[in-house]
Parts: C-alpha cells; sequence; structure tokens
C-alpha cells in the first residue's frame, strides 16, 4: 500500500511539472489553462469542471489531469477504473506522460 501512496504522488508531480500544450484546438486549450490555474490553487471541484470541458473538446493533457484526479482521489471519490479510463484516453492521443503512467498498470493492480 506504501507502494501505492508513493506512486500516486509521482503521478500528481509528472502531471503538475509537465503539463504542456497539446493538439486540442484553442477553446480546449482555453479550458485547459483555467483547469490548470484552478488545480495549481488547490480548487480541486472546479479544476474538475474545467478539465472535464477541455477534454470534451479533445484535450490529452485535461484527460491526463482527470486520471490523475481519479487516481488520487482529488476533487472526486478516488477511483481506479475512472483514472484508468481518463489515462487510456490521454494515451490513445499519444499522450506521454499517460503512456508512462500506464507503465505502472500491473504493479498497481488497477486493471
Amino acid at each position: 500500500m506504501k507502494f501505492l501512496g508513493i506512486v500516486g504522488i509521482g503521478v500528481i508531480i509528472i502531471f503538475a511539472c509537465f503539463s504542456k500544450l497539446d493538439a486540442a484546438g484553442d477553446e480546449a486549450q482555453g479550458d485547459y489553462e483555467i483547469g490548470l490555474k484552478l488545480y495549481h490553487s488547490k480548487d480541486y471541484g472546479e479544476a474538475l469542471s474545467w478539465f472535464l470541458k477541455a477534454a470534451a473538446k479533445g484535450s490529452a493533457k485535461a484527460e491526463g489531469f482527470l486520471g490523475s484526479m481519479y487516481y488520487s482521489g482529488q476533487g472526486v471519490p478516488r477511483n481506479f477504473e475512472e483514472a484508468l479510463k481518463w489515462f487510456r484516453k490521454a494515451a490513445d492521443q499519444g499522450d506521454t506522460i499517460a503512456l508512462a503512467v500506464l507503465g505502472f498498470r500491473a504493479p498497481l493492480k488497477i486493471d
């Protein structure tokens, strides 16, 4: 269980530090950036709503943050299945961080 907590912190740090622009449109990017600012200010509930808007418009980075939030229970109940769903969506778009996170799937037993 301790390993799971350490990896969870790592997932959050990865997404917080390496949140770059993705291939989503300008509107999705704007929603993502609002969500990112709210996330960094620890307003997870509002960040969640903006990440959901951005993800609906195709933002892989927003999908990755949603995965991270569901994984760690930030603004939502902790849910590994939902986290995996969002990480997979981001990875399907080629998001390298989500692809790396999914590499931890076997030892985390979230599949």
